[in-house]
């Protein structure tokens, strides 16, 4: 069932970061979405690798992957500087980390830091969409924003928000319901300011 759900979740996800992409390779525009998302989100898909081994769900680790990479390609569109300081910081991180803790790096592959992760997970991903809000509401600029890029998201919590409920880790239930707020707000956002633009033509 975990499994089930967690493939269905993860294929949405893929969805609508290719559902971004296309929009933004379509338009040849980036401007008006915002790097500090997608940098979270970035971030967001080494932690839900690290829940998939932890809970040993493969197909979500290999859904994230995909993801991780469509995330890095949009960061990539909006800022290269943005993307190369951000996998410098993974590489020291990763560096320091098993050089001066390899005990602690093995055992965040177990169950046993499951909920400090998910904690952390959930700060980070109902943070996440934050920045774009702020963006969107100061520019008032949609363009670029793919309409069901965040509806698949927002489907797709659903779903792992079930599945956090299943496993019974409640930061990670407590976490995406908070972000949800935020993917809400910004279809929201994308249908007022599109609706906005239309009657202006």
């Amino acid at each position: 069932m975990i499994e089930a759900l967690s493939l269905i979740a993860y294929i949405l996800f893929m969805l609508g970061t290719a559902a971004q992409l296309v929009a933004m390779f379509r338009k040849r525009n980036a401007h008006g979405v915002s790097a500090s998302t997608y940098a979270l989100l970035v971030i967001l898909g080494l932690f839900n690798l690290l829940i998939g081994l932890q809970y040993k769900i493969i197909s979500m680790m290999v859904l994230v992957l995909v993801i991780f990479i469509g995330n890095c390609t949009i960061l990539f569109l909006i800022s290269r500087r943005v993307l190369f300081l951000l996998f410098c910081c993974f590489a020291v991180i990763g560096f320091l980390s098993v050089t001066f803790a390899p005990e602690f790096v093995a055992d965040l592959r177990t169950h046993r830091w499951s909920e400090q992760v998910g904690f952390t997970y959930g700060v980070i991903a109902s943070l996440a969409f934050f920045p774009q809000v702020v963006l969107t509401h100061r520019t008032r600029d949609v363009a670029a924003i793919a309409f069901s890029n965040y509806l698949l998201l927002s489907i797709a919590l659903v779903f792992v928000i079930m599945v956090s409920v299943l496993v019974r880790n409640w930061s990670l239930t407590f976490w995406n319901s908070v972000l949800m707020l935020s993917l809400v707000e910004m279809l929201r956002l994308k249908i007022v300011e599109s609706r906005k633009t239309r009657q202006a033509l």
